[in-house]
């Protein structure tokens, strides 16, 4: 799957969130380009044109910068399935937006103003912005004794984020004030500068790096803008990652994140700085009340990460280009070598129009070098997880569950390494689908007695009953276990006619009539004396 990813500029917040989109969903080929939001260079329009061409999606992450693409490239933009994110509560209505297919906004006050949108919030890395352990309320700084610190992150420093009553007042408590941001206006900034005096602290274009010590300096963070102006604003949701209280004023997120313990959100107008040094003051002076804060502020975010969000993409996009189920093979790998490859053709050369491959890696080599290769091929996204084993340990179950975890599909085909499915198998699965229904099929055009391993199942009645048990952790009862417990939970099983040819003989197990009894002894204490197969 190709997907064209449309920003505005960089550095901005709407490209670091599109950036955690294609961090987190490597499967998938994204390519991310900003496009000026009024006239794009030539070289721009260039390479756009190409993208398009070469795209399965448009996703358009500022409308603006859509619109240029659209009157520049009118064929090339109707000809795919298109995404379009609002990224403010403004400009909602400025179109009606029937040329997307779908719309989505980041908060519920969006959603209120055009209600045919989707929600997805935002998320952040929380593997980059992590709980601060070492929280102080002052820092030492050269030339001063301790000194409370007061943090402001801005995109652009203009006059609707309210930075220059926060300066004013940081001066007048004696906080240190930290601002990052780009200048936009440029006479506000000197007006902020002015009011700021010594304890203003300007960080232009910082680094990733350089804002993460930022926050870990912060006493508290202040979001200030005026009301319909914000919708995140992604500084919160970092602060409270990072365990620093926030003040802030009842914008954008805000409204649906504020529990009335994780914030402090104040009711004054922007310019209402008697307010503002009040609550500011009470904050930054109340140890207890930061405490308390820092910590549920930190249970909320933690909630918020840009690996859920990038997920909820990753779904969005094949609700987008089928209106077909989406199905996801389960294909475990061990020690294939070459024949690996006929197998690897077959799963991705099936005549099913939505589907996903994941491959769980249990090899004593690693093959992602090969599955590589592959997905570079093929338009079929390819998820692939190295699973990590002891020597000799059977990892079958725990394979299989680690690639249920990572599958999108409502659908789960399961194919064992050394099947070649025929090409209508996929689509012979999802179409007999039926909830509780789990379908296997035959293997060399005839029945053999192993269900699981060429079947499918619905992925969330698979999870609901457990999944694959990893107490089979020997070769021999997998398919018993499975069984037995899905028809104690409601599963019928059935027979599908849809073929898999083997392309190896099954691996010889020197021990293999020894863990045949083995697992067979358990099966038959963990299910109270069940019947033998």
């Amino acid at each position: 799957m190709n997907v064209f990813v449309v920003v505005p500029k960089i550095p901005s917040a709407i490209y670091n969130i599109a950036q955690d989109i294609e961090k987190y969903n490597p499967h998938i080929n994204i390519k991310i380009l900003p496009v000026h939001p009024k006239k794009a260079d030539m070289e721009t329009q260039i390479e756009a044109q190409k993208l398009m061409m070469w795209a399965d999606i448009i996703h358009v992450k500022y409308w603006r910068s859509g619109t240029v693409l659209r009157d520049t490239f009118p064929k090339e933009f109707e000809a795919k399935p298109k995404i379009l994110n609002h990224h403010n509560p403004y400009d909602l209505r400025k179109e009606d937006w029937k040329e997307y297919k779908t719309v989505l906004v980041s908060n519920s006050e969006q959603q209120t103003i055009l209600p045919m949108a989707k929600v997805v919030r935002v998320g952040i890395d929380l593997d980059f912005f992590k709980f601060n352990p070492t929280y102080t309320p002052e820092i030492s700084y050269p030339g001063y004794t301790k000194k409370k610190v007061v943090l402001m992150v801005v995109q652009r420093i203009e006059s609707k984020k309210g930075v220059r009553e926060v300066a004013e007042v940081c001066n007048k408590l004696g906080y240190k004030f930290i601002l990052v941001g780009t200048v936009s206006e440029p006479d506000y900034m000197r007006q902020i500068i002015q009011v700021g005096g010594k304890e203003l602290d300007f960080r232009d274009t910082i680094s990733e790096d350089e804002l993460l010590k930022a926050y870990y300096e912060a006493s508290v963070l202040v979001c200030n803008s005026v009301d319909g102006f914000e919708t995140g604003p992604l500084p919160v949701i970092e602060a409270m990652a990072c365990g620093v209280p926030v003040l802030t004023r009842p914008v954008g997120i805000v409204n649906d994140l504020n529990n009335g313990r994780n914030m402090i959100v104040r009711q004054g107008s922007v310019g209402d700085k008697k307010d503002l040094e009040k609550e500011l003051k009470s904050l930054v002076e109340n140890s207890a009340q930061r405490d308390k804060i820092r910590n549920y502020g930190w249970q909320t975010a933690k909630r918020i990460d840009a690996r859920k969000m990038a997920r909820t993409y990753d779904q969005l996009y094949h609700k987008v280009t089928s209106d077909k189920l989406l199905a996801s093979i389960i294909m475990p790998i061990c020690n294939r070598g070459e024949k690996i490859i006929d197998v690897l053709v077959a799963a991705t050369n099936q005549d099913y129009p939505n589907y996903e491959l994941i491959i769980a890696d249990s090899s004593d080599i690693p093959l992602e070098s090969v599955v590589r290769k592959i997905k570079s091929s093929v338009k079929v996204p390819i998820k692939y997880i190295r699973i990590k084993k002891h020597k000799d340990e059977y990892t079958l179950a725990k394979a299989r569950n680690e690639a249920i975890i990572e599958a999108s599909g409502t659908v789960l085909v399961f194919c064992d390494d050394r099947l070649a499915m025929d090409k209508n198998a996929v689509s012979t699965f999802v179409n007999g689908y039926i909830p509780k229904q789990w379908l296997w099929g035959i293997k060399d055009n005839y029945e053999k007695g192993f269900v699981e391993n060429f079947s499918s199942v619905g992925r969330q009645e698979l999870i609901n009953m457990g999944m694959f048990c990893e107490r089979i952790d020997q070769y021999g009862g997998m398919t018993q276990e499975v069984r037995t417990r899905g028809e104690r939970n409601g599963f019928n099983f059935q027979r599908a006619l849809v073929n898999a040819n083997a392309v190896s003989k099954s691996t010889k197990k020197p021990n293999k009539k020894r863990n045949i009894i083995n697992m067979k002894t358990r099966i038959y204490k963990m299910y109270d004396s069940v019947d033998e197969e």
